[in-house]
């Protein structure tokens, strides 16, 4: 079985497409899959939608609701305890599903060849056709400079989708500490220390899914960014990260 992490927060504007595309999914593979919606504290429609869609739908999934938003990377780790012990894969994506369920399946099958990273990249893509908006593009070249040397050779950290072995993510995720904005790079700096192999995976994002901001804003949001990309080097150069 193949699991899907899908972290949610006010995301009732794109559940009912991107339900099409999961069944899309489940219908076309020769694998099962067991989806997992972590609503992180949404405010708007979201949580009775995906009640709804549970209740109607023959999909297999799982609905996780925290009581407030905590953050992104937060909500992954709590769908990572919800993981079916019949799982032998997992991944992570957002609820638009930005890459389109192709390159979910194109994840899976790496990681199921013996790979236990697999992480979208949007860097070739990039060459030919916008995959940032330009006020994204800034902020992460900003923030880039502050990385590790050895983590900066990772074409893209901030892509939204990330597939798993079991084990690997058994290994990951009980070391991650932060829930928001660099718990990417807090992985990735977990699977250098503990040896994992990565694979990149070229992907195209949607159109649709090419927003003018998003979630993360340089003036309100940079300072904290910046506390947390310097807890995580500390947390490294300590040895946290090489802890079994």
């Amino acid at each position: 079985m193949r699991t899907v992490i899908i972290p949610i927060y006010n995301g009732q504007i794109h559940l009912l497409e991107s339900l099409k595309e999961l069944k899309l999914l489940s219908k076309k593979s020769n694998h099962q899959y067991h989806f997992i919606f972590v609503d992180d504290g949404s405010v708007d429609e979201s949580h009775n939608i995906l009640e709804k869609i549970k209740s109607e739908s023959e999909l297999r999934m799982t609905i996780v609701k925290t009581n407030k938003n905590r953050g992104k990377g937060y909500a992954i780790q709590e769908g990572m305890r919800h993981v079916p012990a019949e799982s032998v894969s997992v991944a992570f994506t957002d609820v638009d599903i930005p890459y389109g369920i192709e390159a979910l399946e194109q994840g899976f099958e790496l990681v199921e060849q013996g790979v236990e990273f697999v992480y979208g990249s949007r860097a070739e893509a990039e060459k030919k056709q916008r995959q940032y908006s330009l006020y994204r593009k800034i902020g992460t070249h900003m923030f880039r400079v502050l990385l590790p040397k050895h983590i900066r050779r990772i074409r893209d950290t901030q892509s939204g989708l990330k597939i798993f072995s079991k084990s690997a993510a058994g290994v990951l995720f009980p070391l991650v500490r932060t829930g928001r904005w660099v718990f990417d790079i807090e992985l990735f700096l977990i699977a250098e220390a503990q040896g994992v192999v990565l694979r990149e995976l070229p992907v195209i994002l949607k159109a649709s899914s090419i927003t003018g901001r998003g979630g993360v804003r340089i003036l309100k949001h940079g300072l904290k960014i910046l506390v947390d990309i310097i807890k995580i080097r500390w947390y490294a150069i300590r040895g946290i990260y090489t802890k079994s």
